[in-house]
């Protein structure tokens, strides 16, 4: 017997084996996972109830074996009886006013709706409190919730983890808390992310940093007028910060710019731009029109205001003022709009701090006309 033949052989059968057995799990994979997109593939349209078409939303956010998922958080809003079918609806009409339009959803069943956001676990008790504001006036509100990768990346497992953290007592929340693999393997992802990630982000507040502030805003703005959508900007400036670095330290006007950073970033969505100016002001872009982001301004400023900041020995409080413009109020531009922006918080800060103001025409002698973001 030849031996070499023989171990050749062996070598190849064990090699097209081991390919086909590896190809086979990935056919069956694919399948799988269109079949959770596709429900309708398993089983008749009219048989299809809400919870499943809900899981094969969760599927879809799941993406294949290829690639890790982004962040998203999947809760279970259990709500009073409603019998009326135009109640329910409301409740529904109600949470679809708090997320985005991108996010996912839909009635469960007769007492709960599912939701399914793209948002990251550190961003869920913001969003849950105002859900249960929202839909208050519908009766209490119970919730349960779980965020991928933290707690899993299966369907069933998410929405197990958020069924289970559902309160028994009428009315409060619950979030899952992270499995020990899920929480071993998230350094693993942020390692992977692109080395060049953080030379976007000042590293004192955790935003943009000036220069690429200044590179996104006309984009951001550019990209909602093409679609037609309004798009406004809030520009902060902290008050007499110049006085905490005298009195304090220089120390100490870092913490409140550090603090302050971390307030806008967990008050504001993902798809807001959030960034630093050079003279240590804090720019905000959002799709919303100008009359709301004064809103949002304002209660962002009063987030700031009852936070604390440390520095040492010393616990710090600060104000903000704030001026609001937009699109298509007044300006096209993102040079147009940041100028409005800026002669919108000369106005409040002429007129006594701690307050925010939407540019109007009184505002013009503030007006610089070539301030621009290329400036900061």
């Amino acid at each position: 017997m030849n031996w070499a033949d023989f171990i050749a052989a062996v070598w190849q059968f064990a090699l097209v084996t081991g390919i086909s057995f590896v190809l086979l799990c990935l056919l069956a994979s694919l399948i799988r996972f269109y079949q959770l997109q596709h429900p309708s593939l398993l089983m008749p349209e009219s048989e299809i109830d809400d919870m499943t078409r809900f899981s094969a939303q969760v599927a879809a956010r799941l993406g294949t074996a290829y690639r890790m998922p982004q962040p998203f958080c999947v809760l279970l809003v259990a709500g009073p009886e409603l019998a009326e079918p135009a109640l329910r609806e409301a409740r529904l009409a109600a949470i679809k006013g708090v997320v985005r339009r991108s996010d996912v959803v839909l009635q469960v069943d007769e007492n709960n709706a599912g939701v399914l956001v793209d948002e990251r676990r550190s961003e869920l008790e913001h969003l849950i409190a105002r859900l249960q504001q929202a839909t208050a006036s519908l009766g209490s509100t119970r919730i349960g919730a779980a965020s991928c990768p933290e707690n899993g990346v299966r369907a069933k497992g998410l929405l197990d983890a958020a069924r289970a953290e559902l309160p028994v007592s009428e009315v409060g929340w619950n979030i899952a808390q992270p499995a020990e693999a899920a929480t071993a393997a998230a350094p693993a992802e942020e390692e992977a992310a692109p080395a060049g990630q953080d030379a976007w982000l000042d590293p004192l507040t955790g935003v943009l940093k000036p220069e690429r502030l200044s590179r996104l805003m006309p984009k951001f703005v550019a990209r909602y007028r093409r679609d037609g959508e309004p798009v406004s900007m809030i520009y902060f400036d902290v008050d007499y910060l110049g006085r905490y670095n005298d009195h304090y330290g220089r120390a100490a006007g870092d913490a409140i710019l550090h603090g302050i950073g971390k307030v806008l970033q967990q008050h504001l969505r993902e798809d807001d731009l959030i960034g630093r100016t050079a003279g240590d002001g804090f720019v905000v872009l959002l799709n919303c029109p100008p009359a709301l982001a004064l809103v949002v301004a304002e209660r962002l400023a009063g987030q700031i205001k009852r936070a604390t900041f440390s520095s040492g020995e010393f616990t710090l409080k600060t104000t903000v003022s704030g001026g609001v413009a937009g699109y298509p109020d007044h300006g096209r531009t993102a040079a147009v709009i940041f100028d409005a922006a800026h002669a919108a918080l000369r106005a409040a800060q002429e007129r006594g701090r701690n307050m925010s103001l939407l540019f109007d025409v009184s505002m013009r002698p503030y007006q610089t006309l070539n301030r621009g973001p290329d400036e900061f």
